[in-house]
């Protein structure tokens, strides 16, 4: 009797689900959560605008600079950014001049590769209490002779007229002090580009050529406005020679090489030329 009973309640409560899930549960609405899709936005990035130097109105500025010149001139300007690009812009390049203190370009350079490669100590004491390192950023932060010609003796005038050459740098001789306006601009694009020195040589470098005592500003620093940046290295004799090699940082990615070498032009007339080369390019630019 008992088995009848259970059995009885067990199809009554099968039969209630089943008629609690087919009929009751369909009666009743349904509730649809509806989850609005993530849609993903691309950022909008603003392109920086690109930047081509036009080397035909370089030119036309170097030509209209040389032609108002009553003394005699070299230039080349080139791509910092690209050391085995063409020049932009020349006027006489491999003309030879006696260097003046244009050859501690050179030979600093050779410094720095020297302590690269550990021949020295550079905290070694070398020319007047001042160690080897700091000789080097002399001989270019404030024209330091005594440090340059140091080091100049020392790596051998010989050696370093040939180790020149394997740059490129083939008509510049540290021997009788003379140079070209193609080889300066060839060993500042090297200086540029870091090619062979390490980053802090490098850095080291750029630093004295940038943060330089007021007198070795003249001439192509002081031509152009505040925003440049111009890290330059000048030599002269009397008023005979004026010098000027520079890497020009505009701040829009775009760094050019310049290198005057002039005779009875003058620091003020070599000014007037960074002026004109400063308006190029700033109309020099393409959306």
């Amino acid at each position: 009797m008992l088995k009848k009973v259970l059995l009885v309640v067990a199809v009554m409560v099968l039969a209630i689900g089943v008629w609690f899930v087919f009929f009751r549960s369909t009666d009743e609405p349904i509730e649809i959560t509806y989850v609005e899709p993530e849609i993903q936005v691309e950022p909008i990035v603003e392109e920086e605008p690109s930047y081509e130097f036009d080397a035909i109105a370089l030119q036309n500025a170097v030509d209209q600079w040389v032609a108002n010149q009553s003394g005699n001139a070299s230039v080349v300007i080139r791509d910092a950014e690209d050391i085995t690009s063409e020049n932009l812009a020349v006027h006489q390049p491999d003309e030879s001049y006696f260097a003046a203190s244009m050859y501690k370009l050179f030979v600093v350079h050779e410094g720095y590769v020297a302590l690269d490669a550990s021949r020295f100590d550079p905290d070694e004491v070398y020319v007047a209490g001042q160690t080897r390192f700091e000789c080097l950023d002399k001989a270019i932060r404030s024209s330091d002779s005594p440090c340059a010609e140091a080091w100049w003796n020392e790596l051998g005038k010989e050696e370093q007229t040939y180790q020149l050459t394997t740059y490129g740098i083939d008509d510049t001789s540290l021997t009788s002090i003379t140079t070209t306006a193609q080889d300066t601009a060839r060993m500042l694009s090297l200086i540029w580009s870091g090619q062979e020195l390490s980053e802090y040589a490098r850095a080291s470098y750029l630093s004295s050529m940038e943060d330089q005592d007021a007198l070795y500003r003249r001439g192509l620093p002081s031509g152009f406005s505040d925003t440049v940046v111009v890290y330059n290295k000048v030599g002269w004799n009397l008023t005979r020679e004026w010098h000027d090699g520079a890497i020009v940082d505009f701040g829009d990615g775009r760094v050019l090489v310049i290198a005057v070498l002039t005779e009875n032009v003058g620091m003020n007339q070599v000014a007037s030329l960074a002026t004109a080369i400063e308006s190029v390019i700033n109309a020099d630019v393409v959306e």
